[in-house]
């Protein structure tokens, strides 16, 4: 069934944590391809919101958009939230976001790839060495949240890297494209 941008729907949001440093060590990548992590210790509000929005655009990441620019600004430019961005082959493959902000607690805030680079194992890489980067620090807890509207393996590669589901609750938002209901979010009432 489609459901129309602008309708109201439901989803579920699942946030899940980590309270120990997984054993597993620094990813590999078998390809022939370079791969490559990067500090982004200077990004930029259009920059970030361009990348989001090439992350994001299937699975209604709108949220930043709305937020404006000096909120968007503040967190990007925070000591305590740092920007990791995927290369492959010297081009821009995905990007995650680690924040500081609450004591004893990384939360792994933003995690994606470019649709491009779906099904190739980027996703396992790029977790891999979110969560080891995450646990360089001295941290008690790993946090991070998924929904329904997401990429239906989210939750799955969460879970399989050692998350595990603390709740989850119900919202509702007004559907920003079109999407193909696969069953995981449904039209509001």
């Amino acid at each position: 069934m489609k459901i129309l941008a602008g309708q109201k729907i439901s989803y579920e949001v699942t946030f899940l944590e980590m309270v120990n440093r997984p054993r597993f060590d620094w990813p590999k990548y078998d390809d022939a391809s370079k791969i490559e992590v990067t500090d982004k210790k200077q990004c930029s509000v259009s920059y970030f919101l361009s990348l989001y929005g090439q992350v994001g655009k299937k699975f209604e990441w709108t949220d930043q958009f709305f937020l404006g620019s000096d909120k968007v600004f503040a967190f990007l430019k925070s000591q305590k939230v740092k920007f990791f961005e995927l290369n492959v082959d010297c081009m821009v493959a995905g990007f995650f976001i680690l924040d500081f902000r609450k004591r004893g607690v990384c939360d792994l805030a933003y995690f994606g790839l470019i649709e491009e680079y779906f099904g190739k194992g980027l996703g396992s890489y790029m977790l891999r060495y979110a969560i080891l980067m995450a646990w360089t620090s001295n941290i008690k807890i790993m946090s991070v949240n998924t929904n329904t509207l997401d990429h239906i393996a989210a939750l799955p590669l969460y879970k399989k890297f050692g998350f595990r589901k603390i709740r989850s609750e119900i919202h509702t938002r007004i559907l920003s494209v079109d999407r193909i209901c696969d069953g995981r979010f449904s039209v509001a009432d």
